[in-house]
């Protein structure tokens, strides 16, 4: 067996670079089962490349709504499978959930499936950048076959 070729930086890679930086946020949370009455949050997120810059690594702290909360994403372009792959840990799912997604246009859009006390729950997080110094963030939720607006992060460059 010859050694395997390791993996090459490409230009989908490329085109989360609008993600890296030091950022400041502010969430907003739509009334939902787990927040009924909805709420806000303010944060800081550091985001940058790491594992021979093919993997965006996402440190996020912030505190409001959900008390103090933090989370670790990582996230990269899967060549072989020609699709985005984003793993996200945080103070409300510790183990960890997968996600795999692809390009609109501008817009980075993923789809995954979560377990909740309710039962399972269909996400599709949209990653919309604004501006060079902002982007936004959105987790909706499918409720009844219509999706509706989770939360909405905007991050701004600090």
């Amino acid at each position: 067996m010859g050694n395997m070729p390791m993996p090459q930086r490409t230009p989908e890679h490329d085109k989360l670079n609008f993600m890296v930086g030091e950022w400041k946020t502010r969430e907003t949370h739509a009334p939902s089962p787990w927040m009924p009455q909805g709420g806000t949050g303010e944060g800081r997120a550091s985001i940058k490349w790491g594992v021979g810059n093919l993997c965006l690594i996402n440190d996020y702290k912030s505190k409001g709504a959900m008390g103090t909360f933090e989370g670790h994403g990582v996230e990269t372009y899967d060549a072989d499978k020609k699709t985005y792959v984003h793993t996200w840990f945080d103070s409300m799912k510790p183990t960890g959930m997968a996600s795999h997604g692809h390009f609109e246009a501008k817009d980075l859009i993923y789809q995954t499936e979560m377990e909740t006390p309710q039962g399972k729950m269909k996400m599709k997080m949209v990653t919309h950048p604004v501006s060079e110094k902002e982007y936004k963030f959105t987790i909706y939720m499918d409720q009844g076959g219509k999706w509706n607006e989770g939360m909405t992060i905007v991050y701004e460059k600090a």
